[in-house]
C-alpha cells in the first residue's frame, strides 16, 4: 500500500509541478487509509477535489451555490490529468461569465 501510495503521490506532483502556476510542494494531499490520495484546488470561484488511486483520477467541482459537479475522470494517467485541467479551464471561464452577466 505505501509503495503504491508513493507512486500515485510521485505521478501527481510531476504533472502538478510541470504547471507554470501549480507547484505541487503547495498541495496539502491526503492519503487515504485504502491507499488512494485526495487533494483540493482552490480558486476564487470554486474548489476542485482532485481523487486518485492506482486506476483512476478524477475531479469534483464546487461553488458556493452548486456541490458536486463531475468533471473529466478516467484511468490515472496524464491524458486523464489532462482532461481534469481543460474542465477546471472552462468551468472557471463559465463561472466568470455567469458572474459578469
Amino acid at each position: 500500500m505505501i509503495t503504491t501510495n508513493k507512486r500515485i503521490l510521485r505521478r501527481l506532483r510531476h504533472w502538478i509541478n510541470q504547471s507554470k502556476f501549480l507547484h505541487a510542494d503547495a498541495i496539502n494531499f491526503d492519503v487515504e487509509p485504502d491507499g488512494s490520495v485526495a487533494f483540493t484546488l482552490t480558486t476564487a470561484q470554486a474548489s476542485y477535489h482532485i481523487s486518485a488511486d492506482e486506476n483512476y483520477l478524477g475531479c469534483i467541482a464546487s461553488t458556493h451555490d452548486k456541490k458536486g459537479n463531475d468533471l473529466a475522470d478516467g484511468p490515472m494517467t496524464k491524458l486523464t490529468w489532462n482532461a481534469i485541467l481543460a474542465d477546471i479551464v472552462g468551468y472557471e471561464v463559465t463561472l466568470h461569465d455567469d458572474a459578469a452577466a
